[in-house]
């Protein structure tokens, strides 16, 4: 018989089973911190990959020769030459049901720097991001899939010549990130390079991210895909329909993303069907981070050490009494409305701290 897995008591020690939530030997509760979960390294990840890296200035021109498309469905081969410090691979993907809910009958349309994508019904439009990142996300209680669709100006030699450097730029800059594989195609006349990298604390997440090159509205247009791995269904054949959906739009000088069929509720407003004290503890944990968002701002600024260690202190102990309000948590009691509303604060969590990543740069 297999021996169950152990590990240590996080209180007194002893030696427990894994799978244990509370400790039989001091009583005191091992269930995994909130903030270890895959979703807080979704919010990471949203961080990081908001913006598309450069891979160099424009300075560093390729040669004439170098600019291609593979006009062929994905495929996996060499994505970079080798290097003193190669970019990490990952173990392959293992095979898992398909969630699919693709229909071009019932998708929903949107469009950014010019490229438009069809996107299945059951993903909800969340808080868009500061930068003008869109956000969609699906959750239902054992499968979630995030999307953020985010573009920026480049000129077609800048993207022709740095597609792998800014993949494997993605990838170094986030932690314990591994590539799967990636490749170049052409997707509507545009050139582009879809890959795939695991990351997280056990490399149980999976982030597939589309580059993807408008020269009509010179716009990059980056459209990542984040899931869990040990999730028990897969979202993999929507995603790539979604990717192989993208077609140039005419960029409008008014907006060119749709505005959500409704409007999402207000901060003040009291989210239907919510738990009222999870509602506190995620309004709490967000009004923390409201005003560390502005003392990153205020630090980067400042010459005053003194003052700014102090204010410094201070955060630090609010934020381990947020932390202790997230671990109280109990998920299994969690409703599909209060899983709504912590994806809904935490995408403006990141939209306020990528606010903040920009005010100093």
């Amino acid at each position: 018989m297999a021996r169950n897995k152990m590990t240590t008591c996080r209180f007194c020690g002893a030696e427990i089973a894994a799978s244990a939530r509370t400790c039989p030997h001091c009583g005191g509760k091992n269930k995994k911190p909130v903030y270890m979960k895959w979703w807080f390294w979704v919010l990471i990840v949203l961080v990081v990959f908001s913006v598309i890296p450069r891979g160099g200035r424009k300075t560093d021109k390729p040669d004439a020769g170098k600019t291609e498309t593979v006009t062929a469905a994905p495929t996996a081969k060499p994505t970079a030459k080798p290097t003193a410090e190669p970019t990490p691979t990952a173990q392959p993907i293992p095979d898992r049901e398909e969630i699919k809910g693709f229909d071009e009958a019932s998708n929903q349309v949107v469009e950014i720097g010019g490229v438009r994508f069809q996107l299945p019904g059951y993903l909800e439009r969340a808080d868009d991001g500061s930068n003008g990142s869109l956000n969609y996300a699906y959750n239902d209680g054992e499968n979630a899939l995030v999307l953020n669709l985010y573009a920026e100006d480049f000129t077609a030699e800048q993207f022709a010549g740095k597609r792998e450097e800014i993949q494997d730029s993605i990838i170094k800059s986030t932690e314990n990130a591994k590539l799967v594989d990636g490749s170049d195609m052409t997707i509507g006349s545009m050139t582009a390079r879809i890959f795939r990298a695991t990351f997280g604390e056990n490399e149980d997440m999976l982030a597939k991210i589309l580059l993807i090159y408008n020269p009509d509205s010179g716009k990059a247009v980056k459209l990542m895909a984040i899931e869990g791995l040990n999730a028990p269904k897969t979202f993999s054949s929507d995603i790539n329909k979604i990717y192989l959906s993208a077609d140039k739009s005419v960029p409008e000088a008014s907006a060119s993303v749709p505005a959500p069929a409704e409007s999402t509720p207000a901060a003040s407003e009291e989210p239907s069907g919510v738990t009222p004290e999870f509602k506190k503890t995620m309004d709490d944990y967000e009004a923390f981070f409201n005003e560390y968002a502005e003392f990153m701002k205020r630090y980067y600024h400042s010459d005053d050490v003194m003052s700014m260690l102090n204010d410094y202190l201070s955060m630090m102990t609010r934020y381990s009494e947020a932390m202790d309000g997230l671990d109280a948590i109990d998920e299994s009691k969690l409703s599909a409305a209060d899983a709504a509303y912590y994806t809904e604060v935490m995408l403006r969590i990141n939209a306020k701290i990528l606010e903040a990543a920009n005010a100093m740069q």
